[in-house]
């Protein structure tokens, strides 16, 4: 009974979270958040989202807690939220920045890489304290194969996004052939890693970087087109969310020894209803402004306990003593204070590469 309680307390807190001085804009069809990918509400979703993707790993570590069952589908939609918000970003800014991709490589790597290798020196070092074996093949390392720090499978995605837009945009001039071009790339890659032999979450949620990109380009018509038909675009993406997620998860989730066609069409199906799911967030947030201080602050270190809490879950999940419920508020707790330390860190190296 008290596991229940503590659990449901979880999800008051993410509720809170949420809600806590969010606006509607109203019921009236026209009556929108015009501003809703504004730098602020995407910090504040991207908050959201990292303890959500927190959650979900807990939900997989500790599966026999049914109470939590809605976080153990929810890495994916999660993480596809982050890629849509990638590609949103990065067409944005070069559709209102001059000169956004003078210096674009060094610029976004580092801020990839500095809090990467950051992280791995803590995973060696916290690995080697704790007695625990550390993959150190280079090859395996170098493509993704092995990783050192936990769930790092996304590093390496967004390092390879930000190489390709940057080479099709800067050499490409047409910016819708641009955008084909990198669309294309996503489709791509989600089916190359799997044909490679990848586990299948390498190829779930690229797409959505296309999305990102096709929506910042064409952000005006997509607005205008989803406040004419707003609640028909509600219904329609549900329904089709719901029959794509039904599919997924009652069906091609549950069929064991998959050949690779099977493997593709749990790919192509989970990936739809990815596209699907991030089309229904943009819909929500026309509808309602996140922005407070708490969700801003875990935006600010999203990065951060993406690459940590794997760490902290391995360590804390040992100790066999303490309710299942206390030791998510112990991960989520410690996670938190270990990322904001690495991006205080992270922060002030990225300052002084800058000045230099």
């Amino acid at each position: 009974m008290l596991n229940a309680v503590l659990y449901i307390c979880i999800y008051i807190f993410l509720l809170f979270l949420v809600f806590y001085k969010s606006r509607f804009t109203g019921i009236k069809k026209d009556q929108i958040n015009d501003d809703c990918l504004s730098l602020k509400a995407t910090q504040s979703l991207k908050g959201i989202l990292a303890l959500i993707i927190v959650m979900h790993h807990l939900s997989l570590h500790y599966a026999q807690d049914r109470i939590m069952l809605v976080f153990m589908q929810a890495g994916k939609y999660a993480v596809s939220v982050f890629f849509f918000l990638t590609g949103y970003g990065l067409m944005f800014s070069l559709m209102n920045k001059k000169d956004y991709l003078k210096s674009f490589v060094s610029r976004r790597l580092s801020k990839i890489l500095i809090p990467a290798v950051i992280a791995t020196v803590v995973y060696i070092a916290i690995s080697a304290i704790a007695g625990e074996e550390i993959n150190y093949n280079p090859i395996e390392i170098i493509t993704g194969k092995g990783v050192i720090v936990s769930y790092s499978w996304f590093v390496y995605q967004i390092i390879i996004v930000y190489l390709v837009f940057y080479l099709v945009f800067r050499f490409i001039k047409s910016r819708k052939i641009g955008v084909i071009i990198f669309s294309l790339f996503t489709v791509a890659d989600m089916l190359v890693f799997t044909l490679l032999g990848y586990e299948l979450y390498w190829g779930i949620g690229i797409v959505c970087v296309a999305l990102g990109v096709a929506f910042a380009y064409r952000y005006e018509e997509a607005v205008g087109f989803f406040k004419r038909y707003y609640y028909q675009c509600v219904a329609v993406f549900a329904i089709a969310f719901l029959g794509l997620f039904a599919l997924m998860a009652m069906y091609l989730q549950e069929i064991t020894d998959k050949n690779m066609l099977m493997t593709m069409c749990e790919l192509l199906v989970t990936n739809a209803s990815c596209i699907v799911f991030c089309i229904l967030v943009f819909l929500a947030l026309m509808k309602f402004t996140l922005a407070n201080k708490a969700t801003a602050f875990f935006g600010k270190i999203s990065f951060e306990l993406y690459l940590y809490h794997g760490l902290i879950l391995t360590l804390v999940s040992r100790i066999e003593s303490i309710p299942n419920p206390v030791i998510w508020i112990i991960v989520i707790a410690v996670s938190v204070a270990v990322s904001l330390l690495a991006n205080t860190v992270s922060s002030r190296m990225l300052k002084i590469r800058k000045a230099k």
